[in-house]
Parts: structure tokens; sequence; C-alpha cells
């Protein structure tokens, strides 16, 4: 189990995306559209992307992963 510091915390940013496994690392999205790698071993963050999405927006919609 992984924290993702608090990404996409909150019904508002509510999302569902498919990881992605490539070469021992996991690639999660968040709700929020935040990036996390993971080592798959550890679950140890190895770097972070933030979207940065305005806190005071109250839906975040739309967000699809389709896995391209």
């Amino acid at each position: 189990m992984t924290r993702l510091k608090r990404s996409g915390f909150g019904t508002k940013y509510s999302a569902e995306a498919t990881p992605l496994v490539k070469d021992g690392v996991i690639y999660v999205v968040t709700g929020n559209d935040d990036v996390f790698p993971l080592n798959a071993k550890t679950g140890d963050i190895l770097w972070q992307r933030r979207s940065w999405i305005d806190p005071k927006i109250s839906v975040v919609c739309c967000v699809v992963s389709a896995g391209a």
C-alpha cells in the first residue's frame, strides 16, 4: 500500500484508471490527474507530476484514460 500524498482526495476527484506497468514501475494516475510512478517491489514513489488543478473548482470532470 502506498499513500499518494493526498492526491485526488475527496469525492470531487472521483475517477478510475488502469495502472500501467513497465520494467518494474507501476504508473498510477489519480482523479486529480496527478501521475505517480511507483517501484513495483517496494511501493516507493519514484517521482511525481502534479496537474495543479485549482482547488476552488468544485467538479473535475471527464478525465479518460484509455490505455493507448
